[in-house]
């Protein structure tokens, strides 16, 4: 299950690899501002996004069809056992 569970994780990960931007779709009713995350842009699930991403599991779920189908192919690092984290330069 992805509540959000994994959020503090992720932003461990943000500091560790210095990472200033994230294009993010996370399901939280966390605020991530609050936490202290870099600057947060949402993902498009239908149109290439650059830089470093993270997904959730649920959220990835929930697009279902063709959504992300420009990410399918792209490695990843999991976060916890409910982040995708990518990086496409």
């Amino acid at each position: 299950l992805d509540w959000g569970q994994d959020i503090l994780r992720l932003r461990r990960v943000c500091r560790e690899r210095q990472i200033g931007e994230l294009n993010a779709l996370l399901f939280t009713s966390a605020d991530p501002g609050a936490l202290g995350f870099p600057a947060l842009r949402p993902i498009s699930t239908t149109t290439a996004s650059h830089g470093w991403l993270a997904i959730s599991e649920t959220s990835y779920a929930m697009a279902g069809g063709d959504a992300f189908r420009w990410l399918r192919a792209q490695p990843f690092t999991r976060v916890g056992k409910s982040i995708r984290l990518y990086y496409l330069p």
